[in-house]
């Protein structure tokens, strides 16, 4: 693909973990030449596929330091800091203004919540304002944060208020809405989606990017997948979106974390289990899990 219309399909990463429990940050290295290996230009670290609000600030800081040199070259790194606790937040997007990352972004906090836009962009603006070298993204999550906001609000007052806001990692399902926001402000603002099961509907909604944590597992067949439907080749982009979208529904029917943190030292990488309160699957379970998966035949595609 050339420069105009490059795909950027980022991986949302699991946090390695020793099995004691503790983060294991020598194995970030070999995962970010796993990624690059897979055509991965980019990475969205310490978010929910990372388990970020499991970890220590301490945790998260040398997380992104990690990654920031395991990726160097290969690939750029967009940094959630997010944390309910706003102090926290701040200092998380200070320590990534002084890894010159690439990007930030930050979900709305969800013990505490702000009572309307307005409010959550002010807790959204100190947060960027502690990174203004950096762009920064708008994790929208309803799922996690319990939030549903009228996101052509959002956009609308964010772009004005918050002098780096790039866009919004849209992870949500109203199709409608997403497309209503490239339609706007597509030509100066990102709206990466984050649906991976659902990822044909983005792109015929227009998404120029896309985050999810199916793209570390699979990364080649969704790019495939872009590629067949930006030539018009339908049939095989329905196949491939069918294929993709089997696997995330297996995934998810045995626990995200659980089941594809185990996944991943299948796939060469390993990154341990995950932290309590989630549990780990068991080996009978992982079983029936990739005896699910090679049933959809994905060497095939």
């Amino acid at each position: 693909m050339t420069a105009e219309n490059r795909y950027d399909l980022i991986p949302a990463v699991f946090s390695p973990m020793s099995p004691d429990g503790e983060i294991n940050l020598s194995a970030i290295e070999s995962y970010a030449e796993y990624l690059d290996k897979n055509g991965m230009s980019k990475v969205f670290i310490n978010g929910s596929t990372g388990e970020s609000l499991s970890l220590t600030v301490d945790e998260r800081k040398r997380i992104a330091e990690v990654w920031s040199r395991a990726a160097s070259s290969k690939m750029k790194i967009i940094v959630h800091v997010g944390h309910n606790c706003l102090p926290v937040a701040k200092e998380l997007a200070r320590h990534t203004q002084k890894l010159n990352a690439n990007y930030i972004s930050a979900m709305a906090p969800n013990f505490f919540k702000p009572a309307n836009i307005d409010h959550l962009i002010d807790f959204l603006k100190e947060i960027a304002a502690e990174a203004p070298d950096i762009p920064f993204y708008f994790y929208y999550m309803p799922a996690m944060s319990n939030q549903y906001l009228d996101m052509l609000e959002f956009v609308e007052k964010a772009q004005d208020r918050i002098p780096t806001f790039a866009g919004v990692k849209y992870t949500y399902e109203n199709l409608l809405e997403y497309r209503n926001c490239i339609v706007h402000w597509g030509n100066k603002l990102d709206f990466l989606y984050g649906r991976d099961e659902l990822l044909i509907h983005g792109l015929i909604a227009g998404a120029n990017g896309s985050i999810g944590s199916n793209y570390n597992f699979i990364g080649p067949l969704y790019l495939k997948l872009v590629k067949a439907f930006r030539s018009g080749d339908m049939e095989q982009a329905r196949l491939l979106a069918d294929k993709t979208a089997a696997l995330a529904g297996i995934v998810l029917s045995y626990g995200l974390l659980p089941v594809g943190k185990v996944y991943m030292k299948k796939l060469g990488v390993n990154c341990g289990n995950v932290r309590s309160p989630l549990q780990p699957i068991s080996k009978n379970k992982f079983r029936e899990f990739l005896n699910a998966v090679a049933e959809l035949e994905l060497d095939k595609l």
